[in-house]
């Protein structure tokens, strides 16, 4: 009860945030998505990539358009402010990285980006809730392609968040399958499955085996893009890995 985060830089790369959400305000009513958080883009006729920045662009840039950002964001950081949930660490820096393109996927070269941003800012935590694979995997309705050399792209670009002092955190997958998944799998990755809404068990959708480095719970209540007061009810390791993300912000402000 003594900790809550603060002082902790924590990066969230993901789709984005509603960052007007009741559940992201500070006391006096502002966002608490730092001004040095960003949306990356690809300029196709200049060949590359390129930010805007919250606080010299707006804030519209980051505005969440597939929605999962928000609720990964807000497993980490909703306020403790009496109305809707709160995060595991509520008083946390929050750096949002946008990731994602027009068609809500997401980018290799923007989470490079985003990852060498999370260095320049000197930040404590990096949460990681996406993945891919070498070998197409299903579980029930749901299917991902494989995507070659999805274990090596991110590689060096991991090594130098860790190397600067970034514990970096990732969602295992949904597929309830032990093919690794990246960049959980890669080293110095924590990768992260979930648990059953008992908390008793693997989670039926959560993926399992060696790679897996811990496990917490997968179904949560968290913020939604829908409105700025909005809830959701969720489930996934996207929701897990930011639950120790959380609890990692508060290990990281009491030593």
């Amino acid at each position: 009860d003594s900790y809550r985060g603060d002082s902790v830089k924590v990066g969230i790369i993901d789709s984005g945030l509603n960052y007007d959400h009741e559940d992201f305000l500070d006391s006096s009513g502002n966002t608490k998505m730092n001004g040095d958080s960003k949306y990356y883009a690809y300029n196709y006729a200049q060949s590359k990539w390129e930010y805007y920045q919250a606080s010299t662009h707006g804030n519209s840039y980051l505005d969440d358009s597939l929605g999962h950002g928000t609720n990964v964001a807000s497993a980490v950081a909703s306020a403790i402010n009496g109305i809707g949930g709160l995060g595991i660490a509520p008083n946390v820096e929050l750096y949002i990285f946008k990731v994602t393109n027009e068609s809500n996927g997401y980018e290799f070269g923007a989470i490079q980006c985003a990852l060498l941003e999370a260095v320049n800012l000197g930040l404590d935590v990096v949460n990681m809730s996406f993945q891919s694979y070498e070998q197409a995997v299903s579980y029930n309705s749901s299917s991902m392609a494989a995507s070659t050399g999805c274990s090596t792209t991110l590689t060096s670009y991991l090594n130098k968040a860790y190397n600067a002092g970034i514990t970096l955190v990732a969602a295992a997958g949904n597929y309830n399958t032990s093919v690794p998944s990246y960049p959980g799998s890669n080293a110095h990755v924590i990768n992260v499955g979930s648990l059953s809404s008992d908390g008793t068990t693997k989670a039926p959708f959560s993926n399992y085996g060696s790679t897996i480095d811990i496990v917490a719970p997968g179904y949560v209540n968290v913020a939604s893009k829908t409105s700025n007061s909005s809830y959701t009810n969720t489930q996934g390791t996207s929701f897990s890995a930011p639950l120790v993300t959380g609890a990692i912000a508060l290990y990281k402000q009491k030593n």
